[in-house]
């Protein structure tokens, strides 16, 4: 129940106006008051109240109560509650969805499997932690392997093996540079398990090849390169997990090289059997024209100049790189303009299979002779010198 402040009547709990005196309850004010307390009797004469405010109803829909000489008006109540009827809305008009097809029925769930008794789910459960101690130690009584980095440099003084950005030369690939084998004591070296290294720069600028492996602790592997070994990875390298190792490279190259004399004759003419030219006194060269057969040599102080005559080859870095060969026999070449100029060229050649490669270059000596070939002009020539000697 609610009361009202202004004339303390009683009134309902969801009632907003006083259904007394119309007066407007406070907005949220649900909770009930407390019923006024008798004022105290005063002894001034009660000023009575005009008769209109008498009239009140106790229920929005009750009828207005009549009395005599008051006009009977409606209810502040039944007045707000009319304007309320009034400004209703009209429903609106329901409309029908379209049927649909029902859907199928879904299909039943397959049952569920027995569960196990608790006594064996205990068991089981019992087993499985009785065994976890003993997976434990049977995985620490497995050998497992270790990772090791083997690195290997490459001792080749004289280079040939890389290039400024450490790729390996066609050269040293052929040579297997890139390439080791592990092999276990008293195993084939063509029975090992090979494994590639992978070249970088070091700090100090030095090319050095890496290759990541797993061996047992307790095992001793040899490495070999080149079908030669170059070292050992023992237990103390495979607990530290590295091994570092040095291969010697020396690098081979194949050469060919020409080496020509060039004298002036005179009175040069084309005859029937081939070029007839007067020999200067001091020439050195003595040939023979005949167009079939054109062979010459050496004269004077040129005589060295001859078929079978050594020649050797060093390298620059005098680092005992050599190689002692012979020279083929003089041939002699004359062109149309050269009989005309009475120019003849005795034409030397020579062949070195196998040279250690020098990145210094080379020097080459034939008799008092001596001539030499860049590195980078033997490269861009494929591997060959030619030099001319001229008088």
């Amino acid at each position: 129940m609610k009361f009202c402040g202004e004339c303390g009547k009683r009134n309902k709990t969801e009632a907003l106006f006083c259904f007394d005196c119309g007066s407007k309850f406070a907005p949220g004010s649900n909770v009930q008051l407390q019923a006024p307390k008798t004022p105290p009797i005063s002894t001034e004469k009660p000023i009575p109240r005009p008769a209109a405010k008498t009239q009140k109803s106790l229920t929005p829909n009750s009828p207005v109560i009549e009395r005599p000489g008051v006009a009977a008006t409606p209810s502040k109540v039944g007045q707000l509650n009319s304007k309320a009827e009034s400004k209703s809305t009209p429903a609106k008009p329901v409309t029908q969805k379209p049927a649909t097809a029902p859907k199928p029925p879904k299909p039943p769930k397959p049952p569920k499997k027995p569960r196990k008794p608790l006594s064996v789910r205990a068991k089981a459960t019992i087993l499985g932690l009785a065994l976890i101690p003993v997976v434990g130690t049977v995985a620490a009584l497995i050998p497992w392997p270790t990772p090791v980095s083997i690195s290997v440099a490459l001792d080749a003084p004289y280079g040939g093996v890389f290039d400024s950005n450490c790729q390996i030369s066609p050269e040293a690939l052929e040579a297997g540079s890139h390439v080791f084998v592990l092999v276990e004591p008293g195993v084939p070296a063509d029975q090992g398990q090979q494994h590639e290294l992978s070249f970088s720069k070091t700090d100090g600028g030095a090319c050095l090849g890496l290759a990541d492996v797993y061996l047992y602790a307790d095992d001793t592997f040899e490495i070999y390169m080149f079908n030669e070994p170059i070292g050992k990875v023992n237990e103390y390298e495979i607990s530290e997990g590295y091994s570092p190792e040095t291969a010697s490279l020396p690098i081979y190259r194949s050469l060919t090289g020409t080496v020509r004399l060039t004298d002036e004759f005179s009175n040069c003419v084309s005859v029937e059997a081939g070029i007839d030219c007067s020999v200067p006194q001091g020439a050195t060269i003595a040939a023979d024209l005949n167009k079939s057969i054109m062979s010459c040599s050496g004269a004077g102080e040129m005589s060295y100049f001859k078929s079978g005559a050594s020649i050797e080859v060093k390298g620059k870095l005098g680092s005992g790189i050599s190689a002692l060969v012979e020279i083929g026999p003089g041939k002699a070449v004359m062109s149309a303009s050269d009989i005309q100029a009475g120019k003849v060229t005795c034409e030397f050649k020579f062949q070195i299979p196998t040279i250690p490669n020098d990145e210094s270059g080379y020097t080459f000596q034939l008799g008092q002779t001596e001539f030499s070939a860049g590195y980078q002009e033997l490269l861009s020539s494929n591997w060959s010198v030619e030099y001319d000697v001229s008088q």
